[in-house]
């Protein structure tokens, strides 16, 4: 399939996208935040002024307007780490390159931000994000057995420095 990321502008989500942002997650996922959590989250403001919120999301807003892709991430400060909590592509616009946009942009701003290294966790057996972030450079760093209360599947711990 020929990628299709040349038709996407990435956006910073802000609380007047919780909707979509949570329409999307629950077409992607079993377990979801609610419209009202995101809106709370996206409605922080960061400290300081200029920097990333210690909670933001990314996306891919198509041309016809749609969010078609995002990434949600935590910045913490105090210990330099940025944890990836989702990363979610509408299942017509995958294998097209988006997921690995947005990533290398969230982590290219969590540096940007004064993140040194990146966190995340994953189903054990949810193949192609492991395959992401492998390629991406992250590397296993432990396991949670029976993490996930909707499966009983482990989450892999992964983890990556930040250039």
């Amino acid at each position: 399939m020929q990628p299709d990321i040349a038709h996407h502008t990435i956006i910073m989500l802000k609380a007047k996208d919780a909707a979509a942002l949570a329409a999307l997650e629950a077409e992607c996922f079993s377990t979801t935040w609610s419209e009202e959590r995101y809106a709370a989250l996206l409605n922080a403001a960061p400290v300081p002024p200029d920097a990333l919120p210690g909670f933001c999301a990314f996306g891919l807003r198509a041309e016809n307007g749609g969010l078609d892709a995002y990434i949600s991430l935590g910045l913490h400060m105090a210990t330099g780490e940025v944890e990836i909590y989702n990363i979610a592509v509408r299942e017509a616009r995958r294998q097209r390159g988006n997921g690995k946009r947005l990533l290398v942009h969230a982590l290219r701003e969590a540096a940007l931000s004064g993140c040194t290294r990146a966190l995340l966790e994953v189903r054990a057996g949810n193949v192609a994000a492991l395959a992401l972030y492998t390629r991406a450079g992250f590397q296993e760093y432990g396991r949670r057995k029976h993490y996930y209360t909707d499966t009983g599947e482990d989450a892999l711990v992964l983890c990556r420095d930040l250039p």
